[in-house]
């Protein structure tokens, strides 16, 4: 399996991020956000600039950014910030080493497919109110009865039923569907985000074309047998990049459990831990 990345830009800064994408069967992608990479999204100077890995768009200015170096052609995800309203600066968006962050309500994400796609967005709360996207044009909400619950880390107060991640962020699967080739979604406060995907449900980020050969990549106990040192990347379903290895055998032991998916250049490995 061919390894993509996305690429974000940033100019008058020294700040890098990359996300490692990988293809479904049915032409979609999920990603998540990594700085180990020197790439970039590119923003005037006079427009925005980037402050310890903060997106800072400038008062009475509107940026939007297209992750670039994406060779897949069947959709695209831009962000977007209107700040033409605002006497000072603002933060927009937050870069993290496994996600993308919109720090405040107003914060667009856009999405180009085809009428009658499905959008899939791994998504939480990052405050501690309840978040929506209130404002969708191009598109509707598969699934309006399903919010993004308050981020909660004391476990005493934690809602009945919802799953919280070690940090209290609780995480949901938002599905739209789109009625136009482009759908835009603007959040009535600051959401977190680890994946997105047009096409096929990324709630099984793998598909049997892409599973890797059993020499190449197993899971024995605890550990994932690498005999040829390949770099090896374990993404949580319910949340992100957890490790990075090319060691011959790498220890899962100290995981939660759950659902995790093994994604190298040769292809990937789901298991359950």
């Amino acid at each position: 399996m061919k390894k993509l990345f996305l690429a974000v830009a940033l100019v008058a800064a020294t700040f890098s991020a990359n996300a490692t994408v990988t293809p479904d069967a049915g032409g979609g992608c999920t990603f998540i956000f990594d700085d180990a990479d020197n790439n970039a999204i590119t923003a005037a100077a006079t427009v925005a600039t980037v402050d310890n890995t903060v997106l800072v768009v400038k008062a009475g200015q509107t940026w939007a950014g297209e992750l670039t170096n994406y060779t897949n052609t069947y959709w695209t995800v831009s962000f977007g910030f209107d700040g033409s309203g605002e006497t000072s600066d603002k933060n927009a968006f937050k870069f993290g080493s496994s996600y993308i962050q919109a720090d405040g309500s107003g914060r667009d994400i856009t999405f180009t497919g085809t009428s009658g796609d499905k959008i899939y967005m791994n998504i939480a709360s990052k405050g501690s109110t309840e978040n929506t996207f209130p404002t969708l044009v191009g598109c509707t909400d598969a699934n309006p009865t399903v919010t993004m619950s308050p981020k909660q880390s004391d476990v005493t107060k934690q809602l009945p039923g919802v799953v919280y991640d070690a940090s209290g962020y609780a995480w949901v699967k938002k599905e739209y569907t789109m009625t136009s080739t482009t759908a835009t979604l603007t959040c009535a406060g600051g959401w977190r985000a680890t994946w997105a995907a047009v096409g096929t449900d990324p709630g099984d980020p793998t598909s049997s074309s892409d599973a890797i050969a059993a020499d190449v990549l197993s899971k024995v106990g605890n550990d994932l047998v690498n005999p040829t040192n390949l770099e090896v990347t374990v993404i949580s379903v319910a949340g992100g990049k957890v490790l990075t290895s090319s060691a011959s055998s790498i220890s899962v032991a100290g995981l939660a459990s759950g659902v995790y998916v093994a994604v190298t250049a040769e292809g990937t490995l789901k298991f359950v831990k």
